[in-house]
């Protein structure tokens, strides 16, 4: 579940049925992501080197965004990259989707990391400052 250890990994259609990860490959290092649950709201952010927005700079060694074969399971270890049997090391969120555009060859893998706790959504009902950063050029993922 959002907000523990472990990976929450979520599918979306690049194209066709709403397109929900149309732009998925517009996510830079650092940009957030943020879950909603009945509760609460969870900010995870891209890994990666924001500075440098070196996507594979990350200090854990898991790039931030890459492309896979449909059969690389272990994007959605617990860990990823680890061994599925493996105890998680952090709270992480993957999100995939086709690649390229109209095609199930490939995936598209975006991997984040929880950044902070919970927010209460009776505290935040409009949801984390991370949502409505103006300066931010992130897609909507909805």
């Amino acid at each position: 579940m959002p907000g523990q250890q472990g990976n929450v990994a979520l599918a979306g259609h690049r194209v066709g049925k709403g397109s929900p990860f149309l732009e998925l490959d517009l996510l830079q290092a650092g940009d957030p992501i943020v879950v909603e649950t009945v509760d609460s709201w969870f900010v995870y952010r891209v890994l990666g080197d924001a500075a440098t927005g070196d996507l594979g700079a990350d200090p854990s060694g898991i790039p931030g965004r890459r492309i896979v074969r449909p059969t690389d399971i272990e994007v959605i270890s617990p860990t990823p990259d680890a061994a599925t049997s493996a105890p998680a090391t952090g709270a992480y969120l993957t999100l995939t989707t086709c690649h390229p555009e109209y095609s199930a060859r490939q995936r598209l893998v975006i991997h984040a990391r929880l950044d902070g706790g919970p927010l209460s959504k009776a505290q935040h009902p409009y949801g984390p400052t991370a949502l409505h950063d103006s300066s931010s050029s992130q897609p909507t993922i909805d």
